[in-house]
């Protein structure tokens, strides 16, 4: 049986789940014949109706993560019904990501599966920018730590 949410988690469960159907209704009406986005509807309102809260993240990681495949044009239009509809857009996101990595880089170890793949991503973003080397190493030892302390034990 699913562990009962709070308020709180309840209001995040229900934000993740309207932020990741409205940026996958806007790819299905890119991407007419595509199959990803449906699936991906069906797998969200299954996760919703169990409230796998800790499934949601990794769903709203996920499908923020493939916006980044989009054209600028295309980015652009997402943005601007995201900002109108949540007051926030993928850039906004992204930003409270950064806070919460430097966050991670003080406290000097990654403690969740959420935390590695947020970092996991930004190395992901950063690792071909030259003027980025020096947070890449710090953000790569990180996940290195977390990886032999929790898949080599």
């Amino acid at each position: 049986m699913a562990k009962q949410l709070n308020d709180k988690q309840l209001q995040d469960l229900n934000f993740k789940k309207e932020w990741c159907l409205t940026i996958l209704d806007f790819m299905s009406c890119i991407y007419k014949n595509a199959q990803s986005p449906k699936m991906l509807i069906e797998l969200i309102n299954e996760e919703y109706r169990k409230q796998n809260l800790k499934g949601f993240r990794f769903i709203f990681s996920d499908i923020n993560e493939m916006s980044k495949n989009l054209t600028d044009q295309e980015l652009k239009d997402l943005n601007k019904i995201l900002k109108s509809k949540f007051g926030e857009d993928l850039k906004s996101q992204t930003q409270k990501g950064i806070i919460k990595i430097e966050k991670i880089k003080k406290r000097g170890i990654i403690l969740t599966e959420n935390e590695f793949r947020l970092v996991e991503s930004r190395v992901e973003d950063i690792y071909a920018d030259e003027s980025k080397k020096e947070e890449l190493d710090t953000l790569n030892n990180l996940l290195n730590k977390y990886y032999v302390e929790h898949n080599c034990k």
